[in-house]
């Protein structure tokens, strides 16, 4: 994909040496200016004799829509629209594994992606790509998207496909890539374009040029709870502190849910260790999320904008425009309705 200097440069390896010295004698007035600056848009929205041009990005935080409200001509990624869709009649596509699927079965994102652009999807068809969040499944498909001939790479088949596994199952049975932790950030962290255009270029450098991964960034230990249960067990949740998934996990639980204290509320996360953990995710994330939405409007709160979901195996708390600001349902009463379904 060329950028914008390498495609006036060659333009301008092709033009007489005549035009060339009043392009130069031009450069400075506004009519110049103008002019680039419309060269410009046409570039962010159009192919140029053959070359593909990316779509726009667009950084929609922590918001989700529904296959109804898709935009045309637009790619959403991993949750931005809930499930995956093909919109035929206004040429969009929603790649997701959260809603409406089941994890034992459904490729993440990023390997959803991988296989459309196999098969031959082209990415100039589309005018915008839409995110909502910041993780090695999102990066990787946008990635992706920026760089489709790179599909024949078989260390990019590789990557994609083993970052897709430990993002849909976690690492129960399946290894952590080493460029894995490094597109995901810490917990509740701020999102911004800036940062996502961070960890596609620690990509681009690690796949393209051979360079080396940093060390993997310290995470701060979270200061909240863990709950678990195991099956089998008909004595309520076991409780522990400062864990994580994977350690839970690890000591036989076989559902967990993760309470993290914000400013406002809780960002609470329930996880099983795999699809066949006998609890029906759908059913009880509809459930919280019919009492979230009960609760704001009683309390006079501002709706969330991703209200309680997930996917088949894991899901959270709902989500604000505040990113300081999490589920404001009763930890306790959460635990306990978790406890009964179980």
């Amino acid at each position: 994909m060329k950028t914008l200097s390498e495609i006036m440069q060659g333009v301008i390896n092709n033009m007489p040496i005549e035009q060339v010295e009043k392009l130069n004698q031009s450069l400075n007035s506004t009519q110049m200016q103008q002019a680039m600056e419309q060269i410009k848009m046409s570039i962010n929205n159009n192919t140029i004799k053959g070359q593909t041009i990316m779509p726009k990005i667009i950084c929609n935080w922590n918001v989700s829509i529904t296959e109804k409200d898709m935009q045309p001509k637009t790619i959403y990624l991993d949750g931005s629209c809930r499930g995956f869709s093909i919109r035929t009649d206004i040429g969009s596509v929603s790649f997701d594994h959260h809603t409406g699927c089941n994890r034992s079965i459904t490729y993440a994102t990023c390997t959803q992606v991988l296989h459309a652009l196999l098969q031959g999807m082209k990415v100039e068809q589309f005018e915008q790509i839409i995110i909502d969040d910041i993780d090695a499944d999102t990066v990787m498909s946008v990635w992706l998207l920026q760089n489709p001939e790179q599909v024949s790479n078989p260390n990019v088949d590789k990557i994609v496909r083993q970052i897709g596994y430990v993002d849909a199952h976690f690492t129960n049975g399946f290894e952590m890539h080493p460029l894995h932790p490094h597109l995901t950030l810490a917990w509740n962290a701020e999102k911004t374009e800036e940062i996502l255009n961070e960890k596609l270029q620690l990509v681009t450098d690690y796949i393209l040029n051979g360079a080396e991964l940093p060390p993997v960034p310290n995470r701060q230990a979270r200061n909240g709870l863990a709950y678990g249960w195991k099956v089998g067990q008909t004595d309520g949740a076991d409780i522990e502190t400062s864990s994580n998934f994977q350690e839970m996990y690890d000591n036989g639980y076989d559902l967990v849910v993760m309470v993290q204290p914000l400013e406002k509320g809780n960002m609470v996360t329930i996880g099983k260790k795999n699809e066949f953990v006998m609890i029906d995710f759908d059913k009880l994330f509809a459930k919280l999320a019919d009492l979230e939405t009960d609760f704001c409007k009683g309390c006079q709160v501002v709706e969330p904008t991703k209200n309680w979901g997930g996917s088949s195996t894991i899901g959270g708390s709902a989500r604000y425009e505040d990113q300081k600001q999490g589920s404001r349902l009763n930890v306790d009463f959460i635990v306990n309705l978790v406890d009964c379904m179980f």
